[in-house]
């Protein structure tokens, strides 16, 4: 048992890169097209999620649907790249933030 655990750790040591700061939106997409780094791809989003959730203060930028699950938000970040090639240079965490704000911003008031 303890064998399987210490294989998969470093498994996963070896399919996600070291810093989610030097992961590239490519990588992002990529690791939540594999079904084999699916689970990573789902870590990375919820962690942003919960962190963009601890640091807005004030106006609400994102509005996003109650209820929604990684894979949703897996599918519209591999959407919003194919839609904004542009976007596929430079970090993740970049490209991320922006498809939130493209797909789930919230209406002015």
């Amino acid at each position: 048992m303890q064998r399987a655990f210490i294989g998969i750790a470093l498994f996963s040591l070896l399919t996600v890169p070291a810093s989610a700061q030097q992961l590239s939106a490519v990588e992002l997409n990529g690791m939540c097209l594999d079904p084999m780094r699916q689970a990573a791809c789902g870590s990375y989003i919820e962690g942003f999620l919960d962190g963009l959730s601890s640091t807005v203060e004030g106006r609400r930028l994102h509005c996003l649907p109650q209820g929604a699950s990684t894979g949703q938000f897996a599918a519209a970040y591999s959407e919003f790249l194919g839609d904004q090639p542009s976007m596929r240079i430079g970090p993740a965490r970049s490209a991320f933030a922006a498809m939130l704000l493209f797909r789930f911003g919230c209406q002015p008031n």
